[in-house]
């Protein structure tokens, strides 16, 4: 595979993700366990032909953390919902407004949980956290 350029890399990793939401589409025809052992074997692929740090497999990692935090994201709107420190009564008629703060604030309490940290809980990367800001 090292004799293919980035773009020929790039086309055929296109291609296999395509079959990644096909091979989800058709999960129940497939089964359950065909259709989870075929997605290791295409993520294995695209893993070797991106070297791990290609949009394909560094998405699927976002997906993965977003599903985990979720939950208590989930669990600390709802704790705020029902601390008082908010009239609720006062969002009547704004339609998603109440969400849309209760999650704005959960995400914002959530925000450090997702930083990447060294063995002495030190955060890394912040430069380019904060590089990353501007797009």
């Amino acid at each position: 595979m090292s004799d293919l350029s980035q773009y020929e890399k790039d086309m055929i990793i296109d291609c296999l993700a395509s079959e990644l939401e096909a091979v989800e589409e058709h999960r129940g025809s497939l089964g359950e366990n065909v259709a989870n052992v075929r997605k290791e074997e295409i993520n294995n692929i695209i893993g070797k032909l991106d070297d791990g740090i290609g949009w394909v497999d560094t998405r699927g990692k976002v997906d993965d953390l977003l599903n985990r935090h979720a939950e208590e994201v989930l669990k600390t709107a709802e704790s705020m919902f029902h601390s008082g420190a908010v009239d609720v009564g006062s969002y009547r008629g704004t339609d998603w407004g109440l969400a849309k703060v209760l999650t704005t604030a959960a995400l914002e309490r959530h925000c450090g949980d997702f930083y990447p940290r060294n063995m002495d809980g030190e955060r890394l990367f912040i430069k380019d956290i904060k590089n990353l800001m501007h797009f």
